[in-house]
């Protein structure tokens, strides 16, 4: 008999440790056509979206933060003017080792849609690791929502 507690209790335990895997968190999901690409833990509820301007084929960054489920534009930096470029901020805007720093401070919404071209290379900064956004005729949609662990456990497998 002995041996069969052990057995049950394993099995309990293991089934018990792969139902904490479909337990909804709060994320920040990545989607695309309604097909899963990434989800991250909302722990510093910041993320970034890193990109190159097709006209001024150089880089730039927008940072949003996460409040609740909405998302919003906090700043954004760059390294040259033209074509696409805000003209004013309601804050001062700084120059700094070669990139334009300017303060937004906009809400979003409760989703961010992005759509991605091969010449835009576009990344998710989350945690100071970059995700590439594959080139795609669908939009990707950001959102700060609740998805199985296993969603979260996933992306961080696909880093590995």
């Amino acid at each position: 008999m002995p041996f069969f507690k052990k057995i049950i209790t394993i099995i309990i335990t293991i089934l018990f440790c792969l139902s904490l895997l479909f337990f909804p968190v709060q994320a920040l999901t990545v989607s695309n056509e309604n097909q899963f690409s990434y989800a991250f833990l909302l722990n510093n509820n910041s993320f970034s979206i890193h990109w190159i301007h097709s006209v001024e084929k150089e880089e730039w960054v927008e940072n949003f933060n996460v409040h609740g489920n909405v998302i919003n534009l906090d700043s954004t930096k760059f390294k040259t003017f033209g074509a696409g470029v805000p003209s004013w901020s309601e804050e001062p805007t700084v120059i700094k080792d070669g990139w334009v720093y300017m303060d937004i401070e906009r809400e979003i919404g409760q989703e961010l849609v992005i759509r991605t071209v091969p010449i835009n290379n576009y990344q998710v900064e989350f945690d100071n690791d970059l995700y590439p956004l594959m080139p795609s005729d669908f939009a990707y949609k950001i959102e700060a929502k609740k998805t199985p662990f296993i969603n979260v456990v996933w992306t961080y497998l696909k880093k590995l």
